[in-house]
């Protein structure tokens, strides 16, 4: 499978950034209900046009857009899925939160904040690919919220239920095999 580097490089005519999408988005808009195909088309060549402003757009390239369109809309999840049985788990109001994050949001956060990058992912970056690093990025966070949770868990001399039961810790020690170690069980008649 390709790098999203090698698709954006060698595979896409031209990216076509969550900028441009929200553009289209305005400028069709404001077409009403049903618009003719040619006040549509015109609508893409219009947004082409402010989104690189020195490339002449040809009819190719309102097709190349027609195409990305039709697989966005392949793409789309159907709406009012299973929703689970309501219940909060495990970091749910992390997966929550991110799942609502509107997309120039979405870039805030996966660039930490910094404003330029955030810019550079929501106007420049083809939309593939910001999500694509937004789900590597969503990946990261999840590996390091495990780490914590973890880290409390054997903190307190717990451990997974896979895990010998007699296994004992001493956080206070250099080696946890030195020292006074805390039998697990003792660990859970206390409520840990």
């Amino acid at each position: 499978m390709p790098s999203l580097f090698y698709k954006a490089s060698y595979e896409r005519r031209f990216p076509l950034s969550f900028l441009f999408f929200e553009d289209l988005s305005i400028s069709t808009g404001k077409l009403g209900d049903l618009p003719e195909y040619a006040l549509v088309q015109q609508a893409v060549k219009d947004c082409l046009q402010r989104a690189m402003p020195d490339r002449e757009i040809t009819d190719e390239d309102v097709e190349y857009v027609s195409d990305r369109l039709e697989e966005l809309a392949d793409e789309e999840p159907e709406k009012g899925g299973d929703k689970g049985d309501g219940k909060k788990g495990f970091a749910t109001s992390f997966s929550d939160w991110m799942a609502s994050l509107e997309p120039h949001n979405m870039c805030l956060v996966i660039a930490g904040l910094d404003y330029e990058l955030a810019k550079k992912l929501y106007c420049d970056t083809d939309r593939e690919d910001v999500l694509l690093i937004a789900t590597q990025w969503v990946h990261s966070e999840w590996e390091r919220i495990k780490v914590g949770y973890e880290s409390v868990v054997y903190g307190f001399g717990g451990g997974y239920k896979d895990e010998s039961p007699e296994t004992t810790v001493d956080a206070s020690a250099d080696d946890y095999t030195d020292g006074k170690a805390i039998d697990p069980r003792a660990l859970a008649s206390a409520g840990f």
